[in-house]
């Protein structure tokens, strides 16, 4: 309130309520009050009318708004490119490996082998070239910028070139893996790296509103994504670890609507292939409330189970005796072969994530299909079990790779939809892939932005309740067993994050209560002879790279 006792004394007018209420509503943005693009800051205001002026030069700065185009602009040409690259590699792929319908089947699949892994080394390596800072899905770094943390080099603009190129690479591999990871981090590093034209240089010298750009920039990635417009806001919301500025929420607005447009005009042209609205059947949702009820337990054990494989195996990986696993190009080369020998037998695996979930949103009966055959149930069942294995191994491998888990939770809602209906408990089971779609995705996120997602690209309403009860037990049940697939990295990585809040006695201890004594320190006292001794003891015996400096032996004060 220093801002607030300023005003008072130079205009005593401002301490009636109306102007009380006035200043504490303009407190939280008191920095974008303050400043006037390219002007110099005046923190002493001197009146209301003033905060209403310098409020709408704010809002009309057209260089805040040609920083949001801009950021959208360069985020869709780069997201689309990804598209349009990976869309191409794969049809070369394709043709190359079934060229020759006489082709003995050994032959098909080495070509089919070799192109994938000649995909995936060039992916790998272009992370290891450009920056390995691109490897993994790069939300667990924007989580880490986004709660103050100053790690300027996630946001390298070299990085965009193993993100996009190494991202396209990878998809056409054939390898499970998602985009809305990677594209919320390739916006985030065009968001950054704008601030650095002269241009916006009073931008960049705002910490505030490069925060929130970067807000920004995770509402555009998942927009670009999905084709969700309050979605991708409320993620941004979400994914702020810190106080979340709410005067943010117009610019992402605005990035997205700008998202959206873009997404549907090149829709239909044909330009890219989108989300579209799905017409399914009604729910009784009273009557089916245990089956929903059921669709989110084992939705948030199956996203528990994911996200733990997924923290197991890679500490293992890391620490374990096995130095093969450690070793780049060699595990990449393991991984590939193994998808190549799943996919390669089971065709619907090399399907997009999004014919996936079109699949299971729009067909109701799976036998009839040829590509499920007569057993269609049983064929959910392998498919998405593969389709777990497949995912889980594919984000371990060092390649700019994310995670799709609606079309994982898709799979799964259909299978138990299937099992209910075995048992005449249902009649359609649609509806279920809906429902399980978004309660996975929630459990292995631990966002709810997921469920406005859902009701973006289905356009269906009618599903509300029971994909907000599935989603809300999944979110429960994944809090009780593990982390979310974006706070296990950082736990992993030890990447610098606010934590989650502890029991009230901790934040009662000293630095002394949790610190261990040392080993090695010098003292006031300490001859020159001592400490050289002292140094090589640290060196010899712990290998420590520090020595404590303290008051007395007695005192340990620092």
């Amino acid at each position: 309130m220093q801002y607030y006792k300023l005003l008072a004394e130079n205009n005593p007018s401002v301490t009636s309520k109306r102007h009380t209420y006035q200043i504490t509503d303009f407190y939280n943005n008191i920095d974008d009050i303050g400043t006037k693009l390219g002007k110099e800051k005046k923190y002493l205001i001197e009146d209301d009318k003033e905060i209403m002026h310098r409020t709408q030069r704010f809002y009309v700065d057209y260089r805040l708004y040609l920083s949001l185009f801009l950021l959208t602009l360069l985020s869709a040409i780069a997201c689309i490119g990804v598209e349009k690259l990976s869309s191409l590699l794969a049809r070369f792929r394709k043709a190359v490996t079934y060229s020759n319908p006489e082709d003995h089947v050994l032959f098909v699949f080495a070509k089919f082998l070799l192109i994938s892994l000649a995909y995936t080394l060039f992916s790998s390596y272009l992370c290891e070239k450009f920056g390995t800072d691109a490897e993994g899905p790069g939300i667990p770094q924007i989580k880490t910028l986004l709660s103050g943390v100053n790690m300027q080099r996630y946001l390298a603009l070299k990085l965009l070139i193993p993100k996009c190129i190494g991202l396209a690479f990878a998809l056409a591999s054939g390898f499970s893996i998602g985009k809305e990871g990677p594209y919320i981090h390739i916006a985030a590093i065009v968001a950054h790296n704008i601030t650095k034209l002269g241009f916006f240089k009073e931008i960049k010298g705002s910490p505030l509103l490069r925060k929130q750009l970067l807000q920004s920039a995770v509402a555009v990635g998942e927009s670009l994504t999905y084709g969700a417009v309050y979605g991708g806001i409320i993620l941004s919301i979400e994914l702020t670890a810190s106080i979340y500025n709410v005067n943010n929420i117009w610019k992402s607005f605005v990035c997205c609507l700008t998202c959206m447009v873009a997404i549907k005009y090149l829709n239909q042209k044909g330009a890219i292939d989108a989300f579209s609205a799905t017409d399914l059947p009604k729910i009784n949702f009273f009557q089916e409330f245990w089956h929903i009820v059921g669709i989110g337990i084992i939705s948030g054990i199956a996203g528990a189970l994911f996200v733990q494989c997924f923290f197991k195996f890679n500490y293992f990986r890391r620490t374990g005796p096995y130095q093969f696993l450690r070793r780049r190009y060699i595990y990449v080369t393991m991984v590939t072969v193994i998808v190549c020998l799943i996919t390669f037998q089971k065709p619907y695996l090399q399907y997009s994530d999004k014919k996936i979930v079109d699949d299971f949103f729009s067909k109701e009966n799976l036998d009839e299909d040829p590509v499920w055959g007569p057993n269609g149930f049983l064929s959910v069942g392998i498919n998405f079990a593969l389709k777990f294995f497949l995912e889980f191994i594919c984000i371990t491998t060092p390649l700019p790779a994310g995670i799709f888990a609606v079309g994982l939770g898709s799979m799964l809602g259909r299978f138990v939809g299937e099992v209910y209906r075995k048992f005449n408990f249902v009649s359609s089971v649609r509806g279920y892939s809906l429902v399980g779609a978004a309660a996975m995705a929630s459990n292995m996120t631990r966002t709810t932005s997921v469920c406005i997602i859902i009701f973006e690209l289905s356009g269906q309403l009618e599903y509300m309740f029971p994909i907000f009860l599935a989603s809300m037990i999944a979110y429960a049940l994944g809090n009780v067993l593990t982390l979310s697939l974006f706070d296990a990295p950082l736990a992993m990585n030890r990447l610098p994050h606010l934590p989650l809040f502890l029991h009230q006695n901790l934040y009662n201890k000293t630095a002394a209560d949790v610190c261990e004594r040392p080993t090695t320190y010098l003292t006031l006292a300490t001859t020159i002879r001592e400490a050289i001794e002292m140094f090589n003891k640290s060196q010899s015996v712990n290998k420590a790279s520090y020595i404590a400096v303290v008051n007395t032996t007695e005192s340990f004060q620092l």
